[in-house]
């Protein structure tokens, strides 16, 4: 487990310097497996090939080529919305993962997930590849004076119209007088037309527009999702935080370790 770490770490310091430009979601992978895989002595490379394992890390590289594909046929959005959408997926993978560690009793499973775990985190700055141009964005906002630069007003005014289509479709669901199916529908559609937007939607209606509509609705508003975007990014992919979920994690895959069989 100790060879584990180090790679990781190794990992995540080499992760936090790749561009955009050096993004290949295969290499990326393949690199992050060629780690985890060269880390391990015998026995923790049988709990790392099982098949459940090995059907994680398919999907989950299927997945993401999936959501990078789609972002890049995306020609609508600025690129800070759209690595955004990816950091988001992320997430919800992350979080579902979590929750099945927690919620199984069993020593081999639990050992299990905790190695798709630590794989999503070694490969989390490398496929977020995105995420410092968008730590640099919302560092440059000024929170004494609520002052905003140019590109985060953007991300602002991209975020807002997006998130109040929910907003909108709600305001016409409860329409004094009712509301005809000629008009609900196209609402409707247009709303759930984009998987990037019901994301956007799904993760900050009830946080930044649901009570604040007032600040977020134009460009001299001083609502930002720059704070909800920097916990995104500091709990997610801040490497601090990365380096101190790795250490946790090797702890509980060490106190494991003797139950699972490997």
């Amino acid at each position: 487990m100790k060879k584990i770490l180090g790679y990781t770490v190794i990992f995540l310091l080499i992760g936090t310097g790749m561009q955009a430009q050096d993004f290949d979601l295969g290499d990326i992978m393949g690199e992050a497996q060629d780690f985890f895989g060269e880390a391990q002595d015998d026995a923790e490379k049988a709990a790392a090939d099982t098949d459940a394992t090995r059907k994680f890390k398919e999907a989950f590289q299927n997945s993401f080529t999936e959501y990078v594909n789609y972002i890049n046929d995306l020609d609508d959005y600025l690129p800070e919305t759209k690595c955004l959408y990816i950091m988001l997926k992320y997430k919800s993978e992350f979080d579902a993962l979590t929750g099945e560690i927690q919620s199984t009793s069993d020593c081999r499973k639990k050992y299990d997930l905790y190695g798709m775990k630590l794989m999503m985190m070694m490969s989390s700055t490398t496929i977020m590849y995105c995420t410092e141009d968008l730590w640099n964005l919302i560092s440059s906002f000024d929170w004494e004076t609520q002052d905003k630069p140019s590109a985060l007003v953007d991300l602002d005014t991209e975020l807002f119209e997006i998130v109040k289509k929910y907003d909108d479709y709600l305001a016409l669901l409860n329409r004094e007088g009712g509301v005809e199916d000629d008009e609900l529908f196209p609402a409707y559609a247009d709303l759930t037309d984009s998987d990037l937007d019901i994301t956007i939607i799904e993760e900050f209606y009830e946080e930044t527009l649901k009570d604040n509509k007032e600040e977020y609705q134009n460009k001299d508003g001083k609502g930002s999702f720059a704070l909800p975007i920097g916990i995104i990014l500091n709990k997610y992919f801040e490497p601090g935080n990365l380096l101190k979920n790795t250490l946790e994690i090797s702890k509980e895959m060490d106190a494991l370790k003797p139950c699972t069989g490997y």
